[in-house]
């Protein structure tokens, strides 16, 4: 044992096995190729369902992980872990076709979904034998009679589906979306009413953690193996071993070595945005929990909370979004203690006394109005898409300013920002960029002058192009302004 501890205390090996899963991970999205499967059906589990006005998507396990949409409605009673037969094309999921924007392909394989099939008939093989599936089936429907349903799917089970897509996007202008998915926050909650839940009744602290481990586990299956709770799940179990055997494993080496373990199981979950934050910001608040720990005020230590997270994903933002809030920090400040100190957990004790629900919908509905209401602010500052490159010079200036504190560093960092801000201005370039809008057409004309663009695309199958594509590939240019629109059709 004695051997073992001085081996897991070795700071090299934590390093090591983290530069094997980035090795293993550059491998892996620099060579495997998804070939075209000609197959016309899949049999397989469903692992995942939802069902929306005007379609149904579910995802189905056989062979390949497929997700399937359907057109219609379900003549039979499906439900997950349901055995079925989907007839219809399975295709590759496509790519960006736009410089920037999202990559539709490449969020699939973040959840190791490789192809996509439009459903023209689903047949049921046999119901649901599994005990896991049975569990959450049980508990999905227990959500779905709720009044709260729609927050109790997002915080219970970590789906967003059921929330209004511009509520949603409130809450991504304003910078605290994260608080809406399953992380760190969600996973210490649980985890700490359980162990307290244990301790009352008396078990033994090796028999708490075992079981609080197995119950995070299954809670990681609940949430359909979401990224940040994977992570988060995934770390309290190391962290739970490391108290157990007394290994005083340095936490940012555990974080290491979890972010290896998931790397290593799904490389592509390295596109997932929440995955990036989720690892970023644990491991920011980990280097630099001696300068919070100096802070003995609240106020002030969820201040520099909020403010060390803020920097740490400036450069993820930047990179997906291509814009920040700069009142983040203090949104962060509000909302922090509200969502997960009182929302979450009226959410789980919703869930257990429905009658507690009615205050959910007022304090839920409060949440969404002052929201909505902030969001009329424009506080947002729209940058061009930097490189991977600039990321990385971002992240070490960062990682400098905290560490040695010298103001030099805090103004390179003002500065960096400021180069980037007039990137167009400081670096003009004129180019003509024909954008994919489906079958409409639109051009972009940009020089250092002016913006001008002709035509928008439309509207294509209910989908509103203008905010979808053009908005965020302006943004993703460092565009903030139209000078001229040219409409050539009505429509």
């Amino acid at each position: 044992m004695l051997v073992l501890r001085k081996i897991l205390l070795c700071d090299y090996l934590y390093y090591f096995i983290f530069f094997l899963a980035f090795s293993f991970l550059f491998f892996k999205l620099n060579t495997e190729v998804i070939t075209k499967n000609n197959d016309n059906y899949i049999e397989g589990i469903v692992t995942d369902l939802f069902i929306s006005k005007d379609k149904v998507t579910l995802e189905v396990k056989g062979s390949n992980k497929v997700l399937c949409t359907y057109y219609d409605s379900l003549n039979e009673n499906i439900k997950l872990g349901d055995k079925v037969k989907v007839i219809g094309e399975i295709d590759i999921p496509k790519k960006n076709t736009n410089p920037n924007l999202f990559n539709y392909q490449n969020y699939l394989k973040s959840k190791k979904i490789y192809y996509v099939m439009n459903a023209d008939k689903i047949e049921k093989i046999s119901s649901n034998k599994n005990i896991f599936y049975a569990i959450k089936n049980k508990i999905k429907n227990i959500i779905a009679h709720n009044k709260a349903s729609n927050y109790l799917y997002l915080f219970i089970l970590g789906d967003n589906r059921y929330v209004d897509s511009d509520i949603k996007s409130n809450y991504q202008n304003l910078g605290i979306s994260h608080l809406f998915s399953i992380s760190g926050m969600h996973i210490s909650i649980l985890s700490g009413i359980i162990l307290l839940l244990l301790k009352k009744i008396h078990i033994s602290e090796n028999k708490r953690y075992l079981l609080t481990c197995l119950f995070i586990s299954f809670y990681i299956f609940l949430v359909n193996f979401c990224p940040s709770a994977l992570r988060s799940g995934i770390f309290f179990i190391l962290l739970s071993i490391n108290t157990i055997f007394y290994f005083n494993i340095k936490p940012i080496n555990l974080l290491l070595l979890t972010t290896s373990i998931i790397l290593f199981f799904n490389p592509y979950i390295i596109y997932n945005v929440g995955f990036l934050f989720s690892v970023v910001i644990t491991a920011s608040l980990i280097l630099f929990s001696n300068l919070l720990n100096h802070y003995n005020n609240y106020v002030y230590k969820t201040l520099m909370t909020s403010f060390i997270a803020f920097l740490f994903s400036l450069p993820i933002s930047l990179y997906n979004y291509y814009q920040v809030n700069i009142l983040t920090i203090f949104y962060n400040l509000l909302f922090v203690p509200l969502v997960s100190i009182i929302i979450f957990p009226l959410s789980l004790l919703s869930f257990i006394i429905p009658i507690v629900s009615n205050v959910l919908i007022v304090l839920t509905s409060i949440l969404e109005h002052l929201t909505s209401f902030l969001s009329l602010i424009d506080s947002n500052i729209i940058f061009n898409k930097p490189s991977l490159f600039i990321v990385f010079i971002y992240y070490l200036v960062i990682i400098i300013i905290f560490k040695y504190h010298k103001k030099v560093f805090i103004f390179l960092f003002i500065l960096m920002l400021l180069i980037h801000y007039n990137y167009n201005v400081l670096f003009p370039k004129d180019y003509m960029l024909m954008i994919d809008v489906g079958q409409g057409d639109s051009i972009l004309l940009h020089s250092s002058k002016y913006n001008a663009l002709i035509d928008t695309g439309g509207k294509l199958q209910n989908s509103n192009i203008s905010k979808s594509t053009l908005i965020p590939l302006f943004k993703s240019l460092g565009i903030r302004k139209i000078d001229y629109l040219f409409l050539t059709q009505g429509d």
